[in-house]
């Protein structure tokens, strides 16, 4: 019995939602960790989530107005626990992975290796490291519009039509704001474009227009991200001017990729499947039947558009990776860098999965069936055991490593501030003596806090803080008055006072603690002292000088 086209796509969806289930069900008891307090906490509280698509949301480097929109419209809808918001990501991710198989699909590749790239994405232990951190949800939106743009644009390149011009250029726009490396979805585009598949109906005019409208889409989102964002870009990645950076960021990048392809994490049964799943694909490509599959247009293209997609990944993240450390996972016990590290190669896993479609295709296409569906077969499914295996217990291990870190001091916060009664505009609340190992708690606490809060409560007025002022507060400032910030003061960038970002009722300050005498005197101060898992009111003994409490200039890394 032939399968039909539309039940075979239907099977690959439902086993990508499935796998997301699978990947899911071991955070499903997790917590928010590090930025992904700012971004729920700005969702929680934000009167107006449209204000996020024409503004500045971050006041970084960092522009990406459409996915802080999609970000404040996910905690309105889902709340602020993670466990929902964790689901979310992998659902995305899933469906990133569907989005392969169909622009696989598009470009002439054959149904079972389409699918199988596209499951194997899913599953991949360090795509799915990216998307198991909240804040990654990123890189989901980039490739999740970015694939879409680039379906709409080969279905245009077949068969001109209105719908499929506006979906083609509101889907790249969607992914350039999302993320600065959605950029490396144009250069595809427009090969697609110039690069036609074997059934063509667009003309060339009609290619060209499109490729215009990319291009200018392009421009527009580049003009945007220059008007809106403030000047800083120079000053936090680019201090070695665009070359270098570029160049070195992109080998930088290169460098690592191999270890963020083959993960070293996961049980030895688990990493010998995988051995030998990527030992196997290697001897096929180097067979004589797999190279005169790899001889045709067909393939040709493909690779072309999945290596564009990946080497312009590479460089449109140079500034960011070219400034940040890289740790690959190395077999040993959990860490969260390599985590955090794996989304510089989430969107370029995906280019490299498109690649190992059409050198799946091609050895379908240049042997005898029989022998091919069996090989592949086991390939591929000791390839999806094992990386399914790995990711599981990357799963368990980053809950772990959550709920030992940092969630009890999380919830020990937000329990002592919502318990605090009186909450004016403008109040400020130290948090004092966090372990010192808790630099992810300290360096954030103000949104760590926020996060915890119900919409609409008093605190999320207040400034909080422990002895260093957070990287920044976000405060409710519908009612807050001039200066309401001191004794706490703007922080110096570039030499000048960096002022606060209004963004609807709220507000960014970044403000270092530098005045300890004005500090202590302040009346609308309140200090809590970290003891045996809980915080202790110590106002009265930081006022009368019977506990010293030191301050620390600036952001706590500095």
């Amino acid at each position: 019995m032939t399968v039909r086209g539309g039940t075979r796509a239907a099977i690959v969806v439902a086993c990508a939602g499935v796998t997301a289930w699978l990947l899911w069900f071991p955070m499903r008891h997790a917590s928010a960790y590090l930025d992904d307090y700012v971004f729920i906490a700005l969702g929680r509280h934000i009167a107006n989530p449209f204000a996020l698509l024409v503004g500045d949301g971050l006041g970084s480097f960092f522009f990406r107005p459409f996915a802080l929109f999609l970000w404040a419209v996910s905690v309105k809808v889902l709340g602020n626990a993670a466990p929902p918001q964790l689901l979310l990501n992998m659902l995305l991710h899933a469906g990133n992975g569907a989005l392969l198989y169909a622009l696989a699909r598009r470009l002439d590749l054959g149904h079972a290796a389409a699918a199988a790239s596209g499951l194997l994405f899913v599953v991949h232990p360090a795509a799915f490291s990216a998307a198991a951190w909240l804040s990654d949800r990123f890189d989901i939106f980039a490739l999740l519009f970015g694939l879409l743009a680039l379906i709409a644009t080969e279905s245009w390149s077949r068969l001109p039509r209105a719908a499929v011009f506006a979906a083609s250029c509101a889907a790249m726009a969607a992914a350039l704001l999302s993320k600065e490396n959605a950029f490396a979805f144009l250069p595809p585009a427009l090969l697609i474009l110039a690069w036609t598949g074997p059934a063509p109906g667009a003309s060339r005019r009609h290619r060209i227009v499109l490729g215009c409208a990319l291009v200018a889409t392009g421009v527009l989102a580049g003009i945007a991200r220059v008007v809106i964002l403030r000047d800083v870009t120079g000053t936090m990645f680019l201090r070695d001017g665009p070359v270098v950076t570029l160049v070195e960021g992109t080998l930088k990048w290169l460098r690592y990729s191999p270890r963020f392809v083959g993960v070293d994490a996961g049980s030895r049964f688990a990493m010998g499947l995988q051995l030998v799943a990527g030992l196997g694909f290697a001897a096929a490509l180097v067979l004589p039947a797999t190279w005169r599959g790899m001889r045709t247009a067909r393939f040709a293209r493909v690779a072309a558009v999945s290596t564009l997609l990946m080497l312009g990944a590479a460089a449109s993240q140079a500034p960011v990776v070219h400034a940040s450390p890289i740790h690959p996972y190395d077999g040993g016990p959990f860490l969260f860098d390599p985590l955090a590290a794996s989304r510089f190669y989430y969107v370029p896993l995906a280019g490299l999965a498109l690649l190992v479609a059409a050198a799946l295709d091609a050895m379908s296409a240049a042997s005898r069936p029989g022998v091919v569906r069996a090989a592949s077969a086991l390939l591929i499914a000791a390839a999806l055991v094992s990386m399914l295996s790995v990711s599981r217990g990357i799963a368990r291990e980053w809950q772990a490593f959550i709920e030992s870190e940092d969630a009890p001091l999380v919830r020990a916060a937000v329990a002592t501030v919502k318990a605090q009664a009186a909450a004016p505009p403008g109040c400020k609340i130290y948090l004092l003596g966090l372990p010192k190992d808790a630099i992810s708690v300290t360096s954030l606490i103000d949104t760590a806090v926020k996060q915890g809060l119900d919409a609409g409560d008093p605190h999320a007025a207040c400034f909080i803080q422990t002895e260093h002022a957070p990287w920044y507060h976000l405060v409710e400032s519908t009612h807050l008055g001039p200066g309401a910030q001191a004794p706490l003061q703007d922080i110096l960038f570039n030499g000048k006072p960096y002022p606060p970002l209004p963004i609807a009722n709220l507000t960014y300050f970044y403000l270092k603690a530098v005045d300890g005498p004005a500090i202590v005197r302040d009346p609308k101060a309140t200090f809590y002292l970290f003891e045996q898992g809980r915080f202790r009111d110590v106002t009265r003994e930081v006022r009368r000088g019977a506990m010293p409490v030191r301050f620390f200039d600036n952001r706590p890394l500095f």
